[in-house]
This record gives C-alpha cells, sequence and structure tokens, in this order.
C-alpha cells in the first residue's frame, strides 16, 4: 500500500536549509485551497533553486517547490535547472507566502493564471443583479459606465506591475 501513496499524483515540497516544518502545512494549505494534493519529500541537493527543480523532476505533476528559511522557490521540471517559475523572498511572517506558492504550484497543474504578493487573492463577489419592473426599458447612463472604466484602468495598471516585477526577477528589464 506504500508503494501506491509513493506513486501518488502531487506537487512535491522541500524544506531546505532548517525552514520551519510548519511552513510546509502552509504551502501544503494553499495547494489544497485550489484542489491539488502535495507531499512532502526528501531531495539530495541544499542549494534552494536546486531543490526546488529536484521535485519537480520526482513530481508527477512536474511541479515542486522548495521553502528556506527566506526564499520560496516554485519549479516546473521542462524549465532550466537553475531558473525557476518563481522566486519569492520572504521578508517578515513567511506563512503567508508559502500559501500563496503552494497556491500557485497548484495554480499551474490545473493550469490557472498564477497569483502574486499583494494582489488580492480573494477577488470581490458580483453585485447582486437589482430587480426592476417588467415594463421599464433598461437605462445606459453615463455613470453607470465609468466604474467599469474605472475598473478595467486598476486591472490594467495590476497586470502591468505583476509583469514589470516578473522581467526584472529575470533581469530582462
Amino acid at each position: 500500500m506504500a508503494q501506491v501513496e509513493r506513486d501518488r499524483p502531487c506537487i512535491h515540497v522541500c524544506l531546505v536549509g532548517g525552514a520551519d516544518e510548519e511552513l510546509y502545512r502552509w504551502v501544503e494549505i494553499g495547494a489544497e485551497e485550489e484542489g491539488v494534493p502535495v507531499r512532502r519529500t526528501a531531495v539530495q541537493v541544499s542549494e534552494p533553486v536546486l531543490a526546488a527543480f529536484e521535485a519537480a523532476q520526482g513530481s508527477r505533476f512536474d511541479v515542486g517547490v522548495s521553502v528556506t528559511p527566506g526564499r520560496v522557490i516554485l519549479h516546473e521540471r521542462h524549465m532550466p535547472a537553475e531558473q525557476p517559475v518563481l522566486s519569492l523572498a520572504a521578508t517578515g511572517d513567511p506563512r503567508p507566502l508559502c500559501r500563496l506558492m503552494g497556491g500557485n504550484a497548484a495554480r499551474m497543474v490545473v493550469r490557472l493564471p498564477l497569483r502574486f504578493a499583494g494582489d488580492d487573492a480573494t477577488p470581490e463577489p458580483a453585485p447582486k443583479p437589482q430587480r426592476r419592473a417588467p415594463s421599464s426599458p433598461p437605462v445606459a447612463t453615463q455613470a453607470a459606465t465609468e466604474p467599469a472604466a474605472d475598473q478595467t484602468i486598476v486591472d490594467v495598471a495590476t497586470i502591468a506591475r505583476v509583469v514589470v516585477r516578473i522581467l526584472r526577477e529575470r533581469g530582462v528589464v
């Protein structure tokens, strides 16, 4: 029965450099929120980027995460070993960052866009439609269209910040 557990498709997570055992649980929480299982694994290397790469090599989902006391790294099997998908420095409490990275690892598996620190992880619910009398036709006004335009500008600005941050992390900008 142990063989079945080992072969179960999951994201592999390793703790490197004396990282707190509790941080694994936070990576697991983030991945489980997206519906993807994780498993803690041991790696042969101590360098965090290579540890994440080795974890990804052993995962049937081809995704690995390494956690150190100051950094969380997400890697994918097909990427070059020295180029992780995402590497985030943990400043302050590392638990939210571990949760975010676990969620991002799972989002890679299910092919959803990644989330980044500072992004609103819990989108606001859509406003409830208001009922109107059946005989009154809908009336479009300028005031009704302005909030949508403002939200579009905010969305574009957020996307631009994320793209610039990724480009800087990869040394392109």
